[in-house]
């Protein structure tokens, strides 16, 4: 009973323990990512900058406490979005990041952590990206309407 008792205690104290450690490294790789990422993003090689940036953004989580964790996540993602639309485009995942900035911006506007100033310059950036949504509303009209003609193109052209 007393073993038992022993490593049920145990295991609550190093369980908690265990996932702060867990987070720890997780946010290390991201800052170390981050700081890889601005490097490639300054000298050009935007595909490298991308994959840092993204695995900023999927470490960092939206709602946590520490503003500069906070702003590398909302930094790396108007790097990808920048990346995506203009320096190595990738239309799919341009409207992904987009997408996924708007989201973030409307969950940190009212969590407190950013400074106004900073939240800010995110809304106002929020409001530029407008037209890239837009954009990617378009693109998937025009993809839908290219296989709506392609399946009657089909129907009609079939051979007997």
């Amino acid at each position: 009973m007393k073993k038992l008792l022993l490593f049920i205690v145990a295991i609550t104290v190093i369980a908690p323990l265990a996932g702060v450690s867990q987070d720890k490294s997780t946010i290390r790789a991201a800052e170390l990512s981050y700081k890889a990422a601005e490097r490639s993003y300054k000298n050009g090689e935007y595909n490298d900058a991308a994959k840092g940036y993204e695995i900023v953004v999927s470490s960092i989580p939206v709602n946590v406490q520490s503003r500069k964790l906070l702003e590398m996540k909302m930094e790396s993602n108007i790097k990808l979005i920048d990346i995506y639309f203009s320096k190595s485009v990738n239309l799919d995942k341009a409207c992904e990041q987009t997408t996924s900035y708007m989201e973030n911006v409307r969950r940190v506007k009212n969590g407190g952590v950013l400074k106004s100033k900073d939240l800010l310059r995110y809304l106002e950036l929020q409001q530029d990206f407008e037209k890239h949504l837009t954009t990617c509303a378009n693109r998937e009209k025009i993809d839908s309407e290219k296989k709506s003609f392609e399946k009657t193109f089909d129907e009609e052209f079939k051979e007997d």
